[in-house]
């Protein structure tokens, strides 16, 4: 191939490329004329970015966390249960799972959250092997209820049953 022959390519590549770069930008163009036009909406650019003027107006929540102090007991509430009289009497599933890692995982996520817990091997009659995540039992009716409260501030998933004597 003749050096005449070699650039004639190199021209023709670069002006292929050069023309779809073009063609790329008025594309651009195309999709948001306003953002593009400092003359549109007052001088404003992009006009549909409202969060400027509405953050300084707005209030901060605190992400979840363990509140300060362990809440006193739910009156009328749905954990209340007469049939439980004490704490000592109530264990909390917070999970059954069919791996021992899964259920591991769980117990790390509930010690990030300060609640001791502890992982029990079930054999079914069926013959299938579970590993339950449990809570409890609980010295104190505050303690079980810290451990509720804390269950469901972060989204975990709970069963309550009485321990079994």
């Amino acid at each position: 191939m003749s050096e005449n022959a070699q650039y004639r390519w190199v021209w023709v590549i670069g002006s292929f490329v050069s023309f779809a770069f073009i063609i790329f930008l008025y594309y651009l163009a195309t999709l948001m004329p306003d953002a593009l036009n400092p003359e549109s909406d007052n001088g404003n650019l992009a006009p549909h970015f409202t969060f400027y003027n509405d953050l300084p107006n707005r209030q901060v929540t605190q992400a979840r966390h363990a509140p300060e102090k362990p809440p006193q007991a739910y009156p009328n509430s749905v954990y209340n249960n007469t049939n439980v009289t004490t704490p000592q009497e109530i264990i909390l599933q917070a999970g059954s799972y069919k791996l021992w890692q899964d259920a591991d995982q769980r117990k790390a996520e509930l010690a990030l959250l300060g609640l001791e817990s502890r992982v029990n091997k079930v054999k079914l009659n069926d013959g299938t092997t579970w590993y339950r995540v449990e809570l409890g039992p609980f010295p104190t009716t505050e303690a079980l209820n810290h451990a509720r409260s804390m269950l469901t501030i972060n989204g975990v998933d709970f069963y309550q049953k009485k321990a079994r004597g």
